[in-house]
């Protein structure tokens, strides 16, 4: 995001950018003005839930609009437990991007087909 112009690559792993999401993709998830976006995660296949830390080290999640999925006091409970939480949902992720990984397989060999069959 510190790039002219700036742009955020979802083919390379790195950190989230906290300026951005504090500034920006905070906004659907309505939260209270003290509280500061530390991340997300996923609630269902096409939701992500914010994860917003309060100025009494408790962390709230929060899901788009503004309703509160989860509350820690702490927020080493909310790692131990939502981590356990999201690592149970992976094997239905998991079987997902495998079906996506096929049809993105299938596609590709129609493709490179199609592009022999021109040639000829």
């Amino acid at each position: 995001m510190t790039n002219n112009p700036p742009i955020l690559s979802r083919s390379v792993r790195q950190p989230l950018d906290l300026a951005t999401a504090n500034r920006n993709w905070f906004v659907a998830y309505k939260p209270k003005q003290s509280q500061f976006h530390i991340g997300s995660g996923p609630f269902t296949w096409e939701e992500n839930l914010g994860y917003f830390l309060n100025e009494n080290g408790s962390v709230d999640a929060l899901r788009k609009g503004g309703d509160r999925f989860g509350s820690w006091p702490t927020l080493g409970r909310f790692l131990a437990e939502e981590l356990s939480r999201v690592a149970s949902l992976y094997s239905s992720y998991e079987e997902r991007w495998f079906e996506f990984r096929q049809q993105l397989e299938a596609k590709e060999r129609e493709r490179k087909n199609a592009k022999r069959s021109r040639r000829k």
